[in-house]
């Protein structure tokens, strides 16, 4: 991504776009038109309505996607699914993410007590949540080093699942889901 102005300053302008943008979200449509005819979405549409709550919708979307680059390079390097041409866009992904997580916690977005998601800890310790961040980017940096130079993998992408742990770890509060078993690594 190519963002005009000093680059600390793009994350907090992605948000700004974001927020500007987001009460469409509360207004989506049930048909949604196009050149396959009309198409009944069948997800409910979101009622987002605060600040607050627009910022919890970007971060949890934001995590999921991070989730998402992050299995998808687990995907190719340790269960070998035959996608090698995916790691460095999957990469790049990570690395822009990593950017901008730090603007996704901006205060007065605390969840209340008792809420699944970001702890109160996050915005009452934020020099040891910004380690955290900081310390995140840098094993996703070193994930991207290692796949632009075609070395080896493994430990970079370990390294990003210790981060992405260790932080939820500290800063997370987990629904209660009950997810379906996964397949068990060989």
């Amino acid at each position: 991504m190519k963002c005009d102005v000093q680059a600390s300053r793009c994350p907090v302008l992605l948000l700004v776009c974001f927020l500007m943008t987001a009460p469409s979200l509360a207004l989506a449509q049930a048909v949604v038109p196009g050149p396959w005819g009309d198409i009944v979405d069948h997800q409910k549409p979101l009622v987002v309505e605060t600040d607050r709550e627009r910022m919890t919708l970007l971060r949890r979307n934001q995590m999921r996607a991070i989730s998402g680059h992050f299995r998808s390079i687990e995907a190719v390097v340790t269960y070998r699914a035959p996608f090698a041409e995916t790691l460095p866009s999957d990469v790049a992904a990570l690395v822009a993410a990593a950017r901008v997580l730090p603007g996704l916690f901006p205060p007065g977005t605390e969840m209340d007590a008792g809420q699944f998601g970001a702890k109160q800890d996050i915005w009452q310790l934020p020099d040891k949540f910004a380690q955290h961040v900081t310390s995140f980017s840098r094993s996703v940096e070193h994930l991207a080093a290692a796949v632009a130079a075609g070395t080896d993998l493994e430990k970079p992408l370990i390294a990003v699942r210790h981060e992405c742990l260790a932080c939820h770890q500290a800063f997370r509060v987990f629904a209660q889901t009950s997810r379906p078993p996964q397949p068990a690594a060989k």
